[in-house]
């Protein structure tokens, strides 16, 4: 469903670079998109930009990836444990966490989106979904980015509390993309 996904990755009125980055290596599993995000490097070029991460440091401290940052003392269920807590995320079997977005100002943790193969949870409360239950992509007709960011959800407009970060906003958009267009089976 590629010409489905890239349509609504047309609506977000934004440059998306992290599905530039991994349209040729599309896998079925994110994981493995996350991986070549993570060792994906820009090099300098006629035009000045700087070798770098794409994601620079204060956005990579926003940005929790569950297989790549789990600290081995804890255990990775644990880890994910705390940050499913943190968003009141009860996960179904089958349903997999992938990342956690830091959306405090001070990377405190304590608010956040937590992003899984079903849907986007988030630790403060919404207008569309009630707390515990996730923002789903199958339901997910819209993400919008101007200059905030703005999910059109069973015909209601949510707009979750995000850092201003259009790496961070980027990711988000391409991960419901991907598994909107993908698979999750209950």
């Amino acid at each position: 469903r590629l010409h489905e996904a890239e349509a609504f990755l047309s609506t977000s009125q934004i440059y998306d670079d992290v599905y530039c980055i991994v349209e040729d290596v599309l896998s079925p599993d994110f994981n493995d998109m996350i991986r070549h995000l993570l060792d994906f490097r820009t090099y300098i070029n006629d035009k000045g930009e700087e070798d770098g991460p794409l994601f620079d440091r204060r956005t990579r401290r926003r940005m929790i990836f569950f297989e790549f940052d789990s600290p081995s003392k804890l255990g990775k269920q644990t880890f994910i444990r705390q940050f499913c807590d943190t968003c009141h995320a009860k996960l179904m079997p089958g349903e997999e966490a992938f990342a956690f977005i830091d959306i405090t100002s001070t990377w405190t943790r304590r608010e956040g989106i937590l992003i899984t193969n079903r849907g986007f949870y988030l630790s403060e409360s919404c207008n569309a979904v009630r707390p515990g239950s996730p923002l789903l992509y199958e339901r997910i007709s819209r993400i919008v980015c101007d200059p905030v960011m703005k999910i059109e959800y069973d015909g209601a407009i949510v707009k979750p509390k995000l850092p201003s970060n259009e790496k961070i906003r980027n990711f988000l958009i391409f991960s419901c993309m991907y598994f909107k267009f993908g698979q999750f089976e209950e």
